[in-house]
């Protein structure tokens, strides 16, 4: 059951699309905005998303996000190179900080029900499936632990309807 909402949620998010110059298929993560070529890990080889009719072109494809790139500036003079090489090490420097302090806020655990990782901020003891955006490629957290947690459970939807349902009645109470 619990299975079978999950699924439903991997529904709602992604969109299966047929790239139209190679003919492949691509999932859009209608959350992320962002393309990938491989079937959402969550869903078991049996299990697929119905292919979009009319692919968007503003849901590109990852054959075409990764040809869209800009062409680089020229700098005038070589204080103006200097320029930018200062700000392409400031810009590395704080985004490698804020990696770091990512990784101090977030841990990486291990839901046994939907067999997927999920991650866990220790600031607003929540949890969250996607990975952190500041946290892209190999910038992930190493798992913290195999073994489930409860006092830091996954955001399976029966879970989340619960808050939901915590909230809606708070509301009520707020309104009355």
């Amino acid at each position: 059951k619990a299975r079978r909402r999950v699924v439903r949620i991997v529904h709602a998010f992604y969109e299966k699309l047929r790239d139209p110059e190679t003919g492949m298929c691509y999932y859009w993560n209608n959350k992320t905005n962002e393309s990938q070529w491989t079937k959402p890990k969550i869903l078991r080889a049996d299990e697929d998303l119905e292919l979009a009719e009319d692919p968007s072109l503003v849901k590109p494809s990852p054959r075409m996000a990764a040809t869209q790139h800009r062409t680089p500036r020229v700098p005038r003079s070589p204080e103006e190179a200097a320029r930018v090489l200062q700000g392409m090490f400031r810009l590395f420097r704080a985004r490698s900080r804020a990696v770091e302090q990512a990784k101090r806020v977030f841990e990486k655990l291990f839901d046994l029900d939907t067999r997927a990782f999920y991650y866990w901020n220790n600031n607003t003891n929540s949890a969250q499936w996607n990975k952190p955006a500041i946290l892209r490629g190999a910038d992930d957290i190493p798992v913290a632990s195999e073994e489930p947690n409860l006092h830091k459970p996954s955001p399976r939807p029966e879970l989340l309807e619960q808050e939901q349902e915590q909230q809606h009645g708070h509301q009520e109470q707020l309104e009355a």
